[in-house]
């Protein structure tokens, strides 16, 4: 078919649809060319009681200085108190780790194995990683120690994603439980095991981070009873970084991990890798970036800290137009729009109650410029002008400048009648956009616009006699005509070829009706 003055296509009628709805009676078309810590202190302190109950007076004659107290206290063990000399109480609050610390003895024959008591980590060490004479030296035992120093942490919000699966330490003891000097003589196999609901967690882009930054105040010593150590005394190495594979081996058995483990099932995924542990200390962070967007700030909510209101914005992206235009296009929320909405017959916006969704918007509005003489009764009558106001989705907000002093586009009380359609428009201050204005169909829907080529564009709206209106550029705008029906909704339009459009709409009887 041939759009453009000469329709010479009918409707058809599809599946019945209920179809609701509040339209603007205005057209306008507008071409612009889970957080991680150790521990906060918390400060306790010691008040000493006063059985006088007097008052200090303040003597200005006493000559008296001031003073600036200090607070130092030494960092211990997590969880353990500090006791200050100024009677303060530093308390550092362990958070809650899932696994439990465990030991596993290694034989130089048989090696050793291990699984975490919530089954996320699971060690294998193999034969000949110790000789004889390494337990021999150790007391009669060597033995891997494990501990997990940080739980799992992150968030998949504000663009970075960057997910931590845990933190542990692994240690090699003697027979009294005393860290020993060397590590192992052949690599080991760590694995770890991830629940099936964290698989949304884009483990495309796990990686693992060895002898990384710990928990500030953690003891590095094995022995609890034993002196504080730092990195190097502990046998640390220094920070690397180690790209993971995602693999699905069989679900890890044995150990202390239970059949409830959400890691012990066939829709679990893990990941392996190779330890060589020179050193008797290595710690080891799993980790992953699963960022559900792009969102332009660090995180896309923000929570007002006087009146506690919620709000939340995520940009939309779309594909960019022509010449690389591309509209900003963001979704946003907050919960002070919900708190105050307290007219209960107020629409909520059409993204949902406490949601916004700006697309930009024309506005126009009439005022009486002789307002002000008619009160000095130096004038009789009013003078009735209109003004346009833009407002768009790249932030501009100006005044729409209409071509002459008498363009209107409503039957207001200008006493204009309605300017012929297209009115090409200008904006104050000037942005240089390209805006265009159409009347006369008496829309009361929404427009409908679909291009099927090179400078070809189709729109369609729902007129005042509820048929449906068509108008097209073809470098340069055509005039509008009536494709008749009786419609109940706004159109929407649809092109798959040249030439080729296909226009549905919902007709009086709630059904689908459909031109091409």
């Amino acid at each position: 078919m041939q759009f453009g003055g000469q329709p010479d296509f009918g409707w058809v009628g599809h599946s019945k649809v209920n179809s609701k709805g509040r339209y603007v009676v205005l057209v306008a078309l507008v071409t612009v060319t889970t957080c991680l810590g150790a521990g906060w202190p918390l400060k306790t302190a010691t008040a000493a009681s006063d059985s006088s109950q007097s008052f200090d007076r303040f003597n200005p004659n006493s000559q008296a200085s001031s003073s600036v107290h200090g607070f130092t206290a030494a960092r211990s063990t997590v969880g353990q108190p500090n006791q200050s000399a100024a009677g303060s109480t530093e308390l550092l609050r362990a958070p809650a780790i899932p696994m439990q610390a465990g030991t596993v003895s290694i034989d130089p024959s048989n090696g050793a194995a291990f699984v975490g008591s919530d089954g996320r980590l699971e060690i294998s060490v193999p034969s000949a990683a110790i000789s004889s004479a390494d337990v021999a030296a150790a007391g009669g035992k060597v033995a891997l120690n494990i501990r997990q120093v940080a739980p799992a942490s992150g968030s998949n919000a504000g663009g970075s994603g960057h997910v931590s699966f845990g933190t542990f330490l692994m240690q090699l003891v003697d027979a009294s439980g005393q860290l020993l000097s060397h590590g192992l003589a052949q690599p080991i196999r760590v694995t770890v095991h991830f629940a099936p609901n964290e698989r949304a967690l884009n483990l495309d882009h796990l990686y693992a981070v060895l002898n990384g930054s710990l928990p500030d105040g953690m003891s590095l010593n094995p022995d609890p009873n034993g002196p504080s150590l730092t990195p190097a005394q502990a046998g640390l190495g220094s920070s690397t970084t180690q790209a993971l594979a995602l693999n699905r081996p069989p679900a890890a058995t044995g150990g202390s991990a239970t059949s409830a483990s959400p890691f012990a099932t066939p829709q679990s995924a893990s990941s392996s890798m190779s330890l060589q542990m020179s050193s008797p200390s290595v710690s080891m962070s799993f980790n992953t970036n699963a960022p559900i967007a792009t969102f332009g700030k660090p995180d896309p909510y923000n929570v007002d800290l006087s009146a506690g209101s919620l709000t939340a914005g995520y940009p939309i992206q779309v594909p960019p137009g022509p010449g690389g235009l591309t509209p900003p296009l963001q979704l946003g929320y907050s919960s002070a729009a919900v708190a105050e909405q307290h007219n209960p017959q107020g629409a909520a916006p059409w993204v949902g109650e406490g949601w916004n969704m700006s697309l930009g918007s024309i506005s126009w509005s009439e005022h009486d410029t002789a307002a002000g003489c008619e009160v000095n009764g130096t004038c009789s009558s009013p003078n009735w002008q209109n003004s346009w106001e833009l407002n768009d989705a790249y932030g501009t907000a100006v005044e729409l400048i209409p071509p002459t002093s008498t363009t209107s586009t409503f039957n207001d009380d200008t006493g204009h009648s309605i300017s012929p359609s297209p009115i090409t428009w200008h904006t104050a201050p000037e942005t240089h956009a390209k805006v265009e204005s159409f009347g006369g169909a008496g829309a009361v829907s929404d427009p409908a616009a679909v291009s099927w080529g090179a400078n070809r564009i189709d729109f369609f709206v729902r007129g005042a006699d509820n048929a449906i209106w068509h108008d097209w550029w073809n470098n340069g705008w055509g005039s509008w005509e009536s494709l008749q029906g009786y419609l109940t909704s706004a159109p929407a339009a649809a092109s798959w070829g040249v030439n080729r459009l296909d226009v549905f709409a919902v007709d009086g009887s709630g059904n689908v009706t459909h031109k091409a």
